[in-house]
Formats: structure tokens, C-alpha cells, sequence
């Protein structure tokens, strides 16, 4: 309950803040606002890039960057106070766990890996190394442009895949 309170005190001390400063900036500095402004919006960016310098995983990151964009000193406040307690969070640590743990069943092969490298094919790369997913080859891939290609396909496949199951099902019997 502690805890709660002081992340509200917080939060409403970020909004404070950002608003305050916003309203000073206006009253005070209105013919020196376009610089202030840019001035403003290059120190946020800067926050940015030092978020994603320094992130293990983006996707966590990815709402205070979003949040910093838009408030800067809000989000920046708010990141400097609560950013980092996800990784003291239990369900955080046991996702981790399980993806370290999982991690042994994703084997690259090394001659595709070899190849993938000679190739300077960065996408697969990108796969391979920090999405941490083996890549394969010689597979068959259609590319629909939109839902209403794709659509007769599924319907299609799963006709297929029920066919397949009822001949399974009936010969047990």
C-alpha cells in the first residue's frame, strides 16, 4: 500500500512538473519559446537514444520512450523513479528464467548460419542473433498482400487439416 502511495505522489509530482514547466516556459520566455521548444524536444530524443542504447529488450522500453516523446519531463521523471523496477518484478524474473531455460531447444544450423553470414543477409541475422529464433531454409512461404488473399487460402488449409483429423479419428474406431 506504501509502495502505491508513493508511486501516485510520483506520478502526480511528474504531471506537476511538466505542466509547471510548461506554463513558466509560455509566461516567461513566449518570444524564446521556438528555441526553448527545440531545445526541449533534442534533450528528450537524446533520453530516447540513451534507452535504447543501453535496453536489454525494447519492448519493455518501448512504453517510456513513447511516454518521454510526448512528456518529456513527465516520462523522464517517471522513468528515473519506476523505469527499472520490472526487473525486481517475480512474473518479470520467471519469464526470464523460462526464456533462458527454453533457449537450449533453439539450435542454429551451422552450415545455414555460415551461409547466412557469407551472404551479408542482415534480416536473418537480426533472426538469428537478437530475436534468438533458428533460421531454416528450403521453406514454402506465399505472401498475401491482404486479408482477402489470404482468407480462401485459410479456409482452404483448415478443410485440409479436418479431412486429415476425421481419417485419424474414424480409423480408431
Amino acid at each position: 500500500m506504501i509502495l502505491a502511495i508513493k508511486r501516485a505522489v510520483i506520478v502526480i509530482l511528474g504531471v506537476l512538473l511538466q505542466f509547471g514547466f510548461e506554463i513558466i516556459t509560455v509566461l516567461l520566455f513566449s518570444e524564446y519559446i521556438a528555441i526553448i521548444n527545440i531545445i526541449y524536444r533534442l534533450i528528450s530524443v537524446l533520453i530516447v537514444l540513451a534507452i535504447i542504447k543501453y535496453s536489454t529488450r525494447i519492448s519493455n522500453d518501448l512504453p517510456w520512450i513513447i511516454l518521454i516523446l510526448i512528456f518529456p519531463i513527465f516520462g523522464t521523471v517517471l522513468l528515473i523513479t519506476l523505469g527499472r523496477s520490472y526487473s525486481k518484478n517475480k512474473l518479470f524474473k520467471n519469464i526470464l528464467q523460462k526464456e533462458s531455460e527454453y533457449e537450449k531447444f533453439y539450435i542454429q544450423d551451422e552450415t545455414i548460419k555460415k551461409e547466412i553470414e557469407s551472404k551479408n543477409l542482415d534480416e536473418l541475422k537480426y533472426i538469428m542473433n537478437y530475436a534468438k529464433y533458428p533460421v531454416s531454409k528450403n521453406n514454402e512461404i506465399t505472401y498475401y498482400k491482404c486479408g482477402e488473399d489470404f482468407f480462401p487460402e485459410l479456409l482452404e488449409q483448415l478443410k485440409k487439416l479436418n479431412l486429415i483429423f476425421l481419417k485419424v479419428y474414424f480409423k480408431q474406431f
